[in-house]
């Protein structure tokens, strides 16, 4: 008898420790957020970090990229303003970073949904990865769109003198 007592204790003292009084604190609350082609940009990022001949740097691919968003969320109609977060200088992606990209590009998105523009996710990422493009001093590559339209390319190939 003792035994058994000792046991249903046991599990029950088992059972309220491995059972949750509802949510906790660490639940997320929704945010709002605007389509920006977030997988395609991913996608971009890490393949022109990792794959790029001249080993652009994470920091400077997403600091351009982000400079680009910002161009073109002003032209499609945004005020927003955001800050450039502190990326790393590696030359392999990071995670964090790219959030802390993605999590601005959104923020410049939402502005143009707030002041009513007309907004296009395909435009802000198209601009977006022509940013990270631009980054490169490569002139030699040409860089398609999804729809299968030329990138905006800079040429930076150097000059001869006459």
């Amino acid at each position: 008898m003792r035994r058994a007592l000792f046991l249903l204790v046991l599990a029950m003292l088992v059972v309220s420790g491995c059972s949750t009084n509802g949510p906790s604190a660490a639940t997320q609350t929704p945010t709002k957020t605007a389509d920006i082609k977030r997988s395609t940009l991913d996608i971009a990022y890490s393949a022109f970090v990792d794959q790029d001949v001249h080993h652009v740097t994470s920091k400077k691919a997403l600091e351009a990229a982000l400079e680009a968003a910002r161009v073109e969320a002003r032209a499609q109609g945004s005020k927003a303003e955001v800050q450039t977060p502190s990326f790393q200088d590696s030359d392999e992606t990071q995670l964090g970073d790219f959030k802390a990209f993605a999590d601005a590009v959104n923020q410049l998105a939402l502005g143009v949904q707030v002041a009513g523009g007309q907004y296009s996710a395909e435009r802000l990422a198209d601009a977006t990865v022509g940013g990270m493009i631009k980054a490169s001093p490569d002139c030699h590559t040409q860089y398609l769109s999804g729809s299968g339209r030329q990138r905006e390319r800079r040429s930076a190939a150097p000059t001869r003198p006459a």
